[in-house]
């Protein structure tokens, strides 16, 4: 496991919750509870990591996190604990401010 790795993608993560909370909202009786406690992410990840391994795929794939940014897309993987209480992965993506701002700003054109 590479600390620095998981480290930066949580960091940016929470960057991402700070600049967007409505996107981390947890709502009553919803499908999941997203995690923010760093050993239930880490719980996550260290599963999915080993999982991985297995199958011969990279660890890194498991990261709670950003997993992926550019200037149109953010992907995040979140902990999460499903009803039941077991604890697992989900991943969601949004637009980035930046591809919002430019289709706003091409429709006033």
């Amino acid at each position: 496991m590479s600390v620095a790795r998981r480290s930066a993608k949580l960091a940016r993560y929470e960057e991402l919750r700070a600049q967007r909370p409505h996107l981390f909202h947890n709502p009553d009786g919803g499908a999941y509870e997203i995690l923010f406690d760093r050993a239930d992410q880490d719980h996550v990840s260290d599963e999915a990591a080993a999982a991985l391994r297995e199958r011969g795929r990279p660890e890194e794939y498991g990261d709670v996190g950003v997993a992926y940014e550019d200037p149109y897309l953010i992907v995040v993987r979140d902990a999460v604990r499903f009803p039941g209480g077991r604890r697992g992965a989900f991943v969601a993506s949004s637009v980035s401010p930046a591809l919002v701002s430019r289709a706003i700003s091409s429709a006033f054109r």
